[in-house]
């Protein structure tokens, strides 16, 4: 797809294939189509679909309560038979131990998660617990990958046409670089990654092609860094142990490194926020001489988009440690203290440089 959705042409184009294997089917089977046994496929397959989100999206949690490389072995299910019931009992029971495993603070992997990574590709079959044993040696959990959630169908009961664009839609092969890189982004942050692995799988040049693109445009994106290795779905004669035990070890030591940073840019901010709060008089010194307005913002839902939408900077007003006088002879004494402060502030000139204050309707 060269646009973020199927086109109606595609969809008519599709559509008629459906038709074609509808028709093909019913003479090889010498049976014609149930319309209700296949609505009932199709609500247990959205049952299935919206389960399996789920399943994937409970790996947000921090540590993970399972290793994502077991959704790989329950993909299966989703692969072949996401119209069964059958799949139901499976997923019902997957979700039930994910949930168990939160509230007991428990995870199917089995040792500290210091690293969270999303997979790029699809699994590199032939050698699958090395991939997995090796990065769990260095703590590091498969937390999302977008092959695994490439299985959720989107479609309305009975909708062929929906069931065209759904299948059209896949959010792998089927969609542009630009609707992929923003999926992946979005995935990375929303899963708290600290890394993606991509895997060059030889077999797939479909994805291949675009790969060496995306990690350019996903990392600038999210500023984690990255690792590729040589694969395949099929060929074991296509994976090297030895280069992806080393890739590992340099992808381990380039996560900790960012790790470092984050956290340094981390204490900076704090440390900034620290001075600002100890004198937001200074702070609003520095906003007049920039040629801003500040509008002083009373507690506390105060509409601070309308402000920062006229332009303007929002300042927050909670009062202040010093005692109140002047607002004495206004309010009573068992008004809301963060209230009397404020105002006080406003009587004695603490105020002075706003352009405007906005004071919402709050409990006193």
């Amino acid at each position: 797809n060269y646009t973020p959705t199927a086109s109606e042409e595609k969809v008519k184009y599709v559509r008629n294939q459906i038709d074609e294997y509808i028709k093909g089917l019913e003479e090889l089977t010498g049976k014609k189509l149930d319309p209700a046994k296949l609505e009932h496929v199709m609500r247990v397959s959205l049952r299935n679909k919206d389960m399996w989100r789920k399943a994937n999206e409970l790996l947000a949690h921090k540590p993970s309560p399972l290793t994502g490389f077991e959704l790989f072995n329950y993909m299966s299910c989703m692969v072949c038979c996401r119209g069964k019931e059958s799949t139901t009992a499976i997923l019902e029971q997957l979700i039930s131990e994910i949930e168990e495993n939160l509230k007991t603070g428990k995870s199917t992997f089995p040792v500290e998660e210091k690293y969270r990574i999303f997979w790029e590709g699809i699994a590199c079959w032939p050698y699958l617990g090395h991939t997995l044993k090796t990065l769990r040696n260095y703590g590091v959990n498969l937390v999302a990958t977008g092959y695994v959630n490439a299985w959720g169908l989107e479609y309305e009961v009975n909708d062929l046409d929906g069931l065209a664009r759904a299948y059209i839609d896949l959010p792998n092969n089927n969609n542009n670089l630009d609707t992929i890189v923003a999926r992946r982004v979005e995935a990375v942050k929303q899963f708290q990654c600290d890394g993606v692995v991509y895997h060059v799988n030889r077999s797939c040049k479909v994805m291949d092609c675009q790969q060496y693109e995306l990690q350019r445009r996903v990392q600038e994106g999210t500023e984690v860094p990255y690792m590729a290795f040589d694969g395949d779905q099929a060929d074991f004669r296509a994976y090297s142990e030895a280069q992806y035990e080393t890739r590992v070890q340099a992808f381990v030591e380039l996560m900790e490194e960012a790790k470092r940073q984050r956290m340094s840019r981390l204490e900076q901010i704090i440390e900034q926020l620290m001075k600002i709060s100890h004198d937001p008089r200074k702070q609003l010194e520095r906003y007049q001489s920039e040629g801003k307005k500040v509008v002083g913002c009373f507690p506390p839902y105060t509409p601070q988009e309308l402000v920062m939408a006229a332009g303007m900077v929002p300042m927050g007003i909670w009062g202040s440690q010093t005692e109140s006088y002047q607002v004495r002879a206004y309010v009573p004494a068992f008004c809301c203290p963060i209230m009397q402060s404020s105002l006080e502030m406003g009587l004695n000139g603490s105020m002075k440089g706003l352009s405007a204050v906005m004071i919402p309707a709050i409990c006193d």
